[in-house]
């Protein structure tokens, strides 16, 4: 997650599945800009899916003010025995 001087926000995750089990892997990120310090106010949302083994999935945003945000994101990878791993995490940018 980066912020570029446009105050473009790019989002990518690169991923490697395992061939013989691997179904799908989706992405669901919140892009939220910080207030008062200590609060987070959600200012967009995206999902995206891929079915390659070996993929990026990758979208912007295109953001209003500057401040600091953050992505806070969840990395789902779906295999064919049913089972989900799941990622979760944040990363924040100033622009």
């Amino acid at each position: 997650f980066a912020v570029d001087d446009n105050g473009v926000a790019h989002f990518s995750v690169s991923y490697d599945g395992k061939s013989a089990t691997f179904t799908e892997a989706k992405v669901s990120v919140t892009i939220q800009k910080r207030f008062l310090w200590v609060f987070w106010n959600d200012v967009d949302s995206w999902t995206g899916t891929s079915t390659e083994v070996y993929g990026d999935i990758y979208t912007t945003f295109n953001l209003e003010d500057t401040g600091v945000y953050r992505a806070k994101f969840t990395l789902e990878f779906y295999g064919t025995s049913g089972v989900v791993d799941v990622i979760e995490d944040s990363i924040e940018a100033e622009y």
